[in-house]
């Protein structure tokens, strides 16, 4: 690895990485780069706008006044430090960035870590999943194709989420907040917010805010809390959860550090890994094995909605028999419609049966009634 400086830099734009990008705040006045001298790379500095392009993996350190447009990364990007200003256009892979002010990130094609956020997120797309840890503005996620995990004191909020959400919000300031998610969504607040409610489940709908508390299957509630005011509307396709009484497991993020014996070290392990596609370390944030067992559950869960609908149709209570297990499983995705009855429907029925929790008779009219749904 080589190292080239710059002086006089007041705005960096990174047209193309083809392997990974790892930049940092230092307190030189400077840019430095360290790359690989047996790849292509390319750095010209146009009075005081320096633009790069590198056919492998590059390390920058620059001063956090420093203006950053990264325009294409195809491996991964991590962004250490807090700088004033920075725009991600496409990063192929993951991205992390540890704190910043605004942020801008049009496409992310992995998974993306948001630290601490002292202002706006604005985040268009992401292919997998996107956790924000801590943002004190307004949250804007346009599509993310895995589930989303964010709190803050949020002034306002809006995403589609293709998987889960879990949203753990201090206020709502804006008129318009909007929550959309293929599978479950689980949201809290703080105790007496005043806002106008539209929430719809594809399963289980949970609510427990002030006074009303209602736990019912597949239908609409729309409610005013307090003096109303802000519009809170919420679309899961599982099942949906929105409290002011109790705390949702928060996450803590962990970061880096980036003083100069980390870079150090980061440079080695950079080194070592000169054209090879190797990942950077995201262990931290990527839980497979719960990811995995998410998804092998996801056929039992639904099951389990479709079978108390039928019971509810019946309008039977089946004593001892408690499906209410607080679907804390998640939903990967919204099941598509099920043609007749599943295998683990009949099985649940079954298991009804032997323990004799269900006559017979009732269990021919659930599976008539599944059958017909």
């Amino acid at each position: 690895m080589e190292k080239i400086t710059f002086s006089s830099i007041q705005s960096i734009k990174i047209e193309k990485v083809k392997g990974n990008l790892y930049i940092r705040t230092w307190e030189n006045a400077e840019v430095q780069i360290i790359y690989n001298p047996a790849k292509r790379f390319d750095a010209n500095d146009n009075d005081g706008l320096l633009t790069l392009e590198a056919e492998d993996s590059i390390l920058i350190s620059a001063p956090k006044s420093i203006k950053s447009i990264v325009e294409e990364v195809r491996g991964n990007c991590s962004v250490y430090g807090e700088f004033d200003h920075f725009i991600i256009e496409k990063v192929g892979g993951n991205l992390e960035i540890s704190h910043a002010q605004d942020i801008n990130v049009e496409v992310v094609g992995g998974n993306c870590i948001l630290g601490v956020i002292n202002g706006n997120v604005n985040v268009e797309k992401v292919g997998g999943n996107l956790h924000a840890f801590s943002v004190l503005g307004d949250g804007l996620f346009e599509k993310i194709g895995g589930n989303l995990y964010i709190k803050g004191t949020l002034s306002n909020i809006s995403c589609d989420v293709g998987g889960n959400a879990t949203i753990i919000c201090d206020s709502l300031a804006y008129s318009e907040n909007k929550v959309r998610a293929g599978g479950n969504i689980k949201m809290s607040m703080q105790p007496e917010t005043d806002f106008d409610l539209t929430a719809a489940a594809g399963a289980q709908l949970n609510i427990k805010v002030g006074q009303v508390e209602e736990k019912v299957l597949t239908r609409t509630i729309k409610k005013t809390f307090g003096a109303g005011g802000p519009k809170l509307s919420l679309k899961a396709g599982g099942n949906l959860k929105l409290t002011d009484r109790e705390s949702l497991t928060e996450k803590e993020y962990q970061p880096k550090p980036f003083d100069d014996e980390a870079w150090s070290a980061l440079e080695e392990r950079v080194e070592n890994n000169l054209g090879s596609n190797a990942m950077f370390d995201l262990s931290y944030f990527m839980n497979l094995e719960k990811e995995i067992n998410e998804e092998v559950n996801q056929k039992t869960k639904f099951a389990q909605e479709r079978i108390q609908a039928a019971m509810a149709k019946m309008n039977k209570k089946f004593q001892g028999f408690n499906f209410d297990s607080g679907f804390e499983g998640t939903v990967a995705k919204k099941q598509n419609k099920t043609e007749g009855v599943s295998e683990e429907e009949r099985m649940m029925i079954l298991k009804m049966l032997q323990d004799k929790k269900i006559t017979a008779e009732e269990a021919d009219h659930l599976l008539q009634i599944l059958d017909e749904v």
